[in-house]
């Protein structure tokens, strides 16, 4: 092999080397080892639930009255949501399933801007800016969260808590006076017919800074984390596979809901709806560890060989 093949070969070694380290994450479900057990995960699935733009409906005509008079309304909302956990996957295969013993939940909430909006196409664009933002995990082993009040979300222990950095997103909703019943879901309509547009977007990642502030480690086997990235966060009205909650956390260590959606006659619409806006979603986390030390040693190993094999072909020219 010449000297050019083998630093090709250990440049490939060493960086090669960490990446299988880094593709999971160990989670005990129940902090135990007991009902559960620890798995290897990459993914954290969450179960169907809602998110509110808190000012979302109000920002999206503030966005619109400055373009065409070139005011300065405030065009900030406010988002926040929570789930209860599903499964813990790994390749896309699961691993785990939460039982009716215990759950997991998670809250979020970050603050945004109204960066895009026309009021024919029904398009909007929103991206992160300064202000309240929050991840939270609970573990709690009297399982009693509720989509449509939506409390029992907080009332577990804490295992996870960070701050969060947000993408952008976007919105395309029926602005043409159509509207339909918001909760379509399979048990019926619990909002009395209340009525909304049409609408589906997307929501971006949305990244948890580390370290956290909270990790506990019976849960969280492997520490320090390298992700936990909350990804496919959809947007989308009617609700279909989850009641509407009428009820959502403005912020962490709360003992129930302090927020009630204001939708209006029509959620989502310029016209009859309220100052907030709500949407059915489904999102999962990613999640990876750092590598093993067995790892970053054969990287160190590697690179160490890849600086003295460049020594050698300095000194021979």
């Amino acid at each position: 092999m010449t000297k050019k093949n083998a630093l090709s070969a250990l440049v490939g070694l060493a960086l090669a080397a960490p990446l299988g380290a880094q593709a999971a994450l160990l989670f005990d479900p129940d902090g135990a080892g007991a009902a559960y057990g620890t798995y290897a995960i990459d993914l954290l699935d969450w179960s169907p639930t809602s998110i509110i733009a808190v000012g979302g409906n109000q920002a999206i005509q503030n966005y619109i009255y400055n373009a065409t008079y070139g005011t300065s309304l405030d065009t900030t909302f406010t988002v926040y949501t929570m789930a209860k956990l599903s499964t813990g996957q790994l390749n896309s295969n699961n691993q785990f399933t939460m039982g009716g013993s215990s759950e997991i939940t998670v809250l979020l909430g970050y603050t945004a801007t109204v960066t895009f909006a026309d009021a024919t196409t029904g398009i909007s664009t929103f991206a992160q800016v300064a202000g309240s933002n929050f991840v939270e995990m609970y573990y709690d082993d009297t399982p009693d969260a509720d989509p449509l009040t939506g409390t029992g979300f907080s009332d577990g222990q804490v295992i996870f808590s960070s701050t969060v950095t947000a993408q952008n997103g976007f919105f395309s909703a029926d602005q043409s006076g159509a509207t339909t019943t918001l909760d379509q879901s399979a048990n019926g309509d619990d909002w009395g017919g209340q009525q909304t547009v049409t609408g589906v977007g997307i929501s971006g990642n949305v990244a948890s800074v580390l370290p956290a502030t909270v990790i506990d480690t019976t849960f969280f086997k492997s520490v320090p984390l390298l992700t936990f990235i909350t990804t496919n966060i959809s947007l989308n009205t009617p609700f279909t596979s989850v009641d509407p909650s009428q009820g959502y956390y403005s912020t962490t260590g709360l003992a129930a809901p302090d927020i009630a959606p204001n939708i209006g006659t029509v959620n989502g619409s310029l016209t009859s709806g309220g100052v907030d806006f709500i949407f059915s979603s489904d999102f999962n986390t990613s999640v990876n560890a750092v590598p093993e030390p067995a790892s970053l040693a054969l990287l160190g190993i590697g690179l160490g060989a890849i600086g003295t094999l460049a020594n050698r072909r300095r000194k021979t020219k």
